[in-house]
């Protein structure tokens, strides 16, 4: 999209600036003056519905700061590359940023709307930038399934065992930090002062 000059905003981008390209393209830029760009070719593909899911995807980059946590992640991977955690950070939260900023599009436009909006922004020819988090980028297939078809909530099983697990974790390091104390108690070899 290098060379292409910002045209008038109309009502449909709600402050986006729309550039003339007849790729469908949506991305957002953070910096100083945090922008959300719309090709001219995404509003022509896009219905209503679907733009006003696009637009908060990208929005919701720029307000959950999700350039800072990818930044962050990119730099942990380059100083210490050793780390398996950190190898695979960078690529783990770009997908998080990317699920969590389509959360934020289907509360405001609908699962619908953004899965169809996913699909004609995925095109092979997409020119998006680099540094740029665009609605499309990361693992469409997959989130797609995911907008359409949510995970089904927890059984009562489930929920009643991850609830254990969570007090476990809670509990286990307080009993293993107090079991010296309570075997001196057993015993009766209790310091007096």
């Amino acid at each position: 999209m290098v060379g292409a000059a910002p045209i008038a905003v109309d009502g449909r981008t709600r402050g986006a600036v729309v550039l003339e390209h007849p790729q469908p393209a949506a991305y957002c830029v953070a910096g100083r003056c945090p922008t959300v760009i719309v090709t001219t070719g995404a509003m022509a593909a896009l219905n209503s519905g679907q733009l006003n899911a696009v637009l908060a995807h990208e929005r919701a980059h720029l307000a959950g700061r999700h350039h800072a946590l990818k930044a962050v992640a990119r730099i942990g991977r380059q100083v210490l590359p050793f780390l398996p955690l950190l190898r695979a950070a960078e690529a783990q939260v770009a997908r998080l940023a990317e699920l969590h900023a389509d959360d934020a599009a289907i509360r405001a436009a609908g699962a619908r709307a953004l899965a169809t909006a996913l699909v004609v922004l995925a095109t092979p020819a997409q020119a998006t930038p680099t540094p740029a988090l665009a609605a499309a980028a990361t693992d469409v297939l997959q989130r797609i399934h995911r907008i359409l078809r949510p995970a089904e909530p927890l059984g009562r099983l489930r929920r009643l065992l991850l609830r254990f697990t969570a007090a476990a974790l809670v509990l286990v390091p307080v009993l293993v930090a107090l079991t010296p104390a309570v075997v001196a108690l057993a015993l009766g070899r209790v310091p007096t002062a």
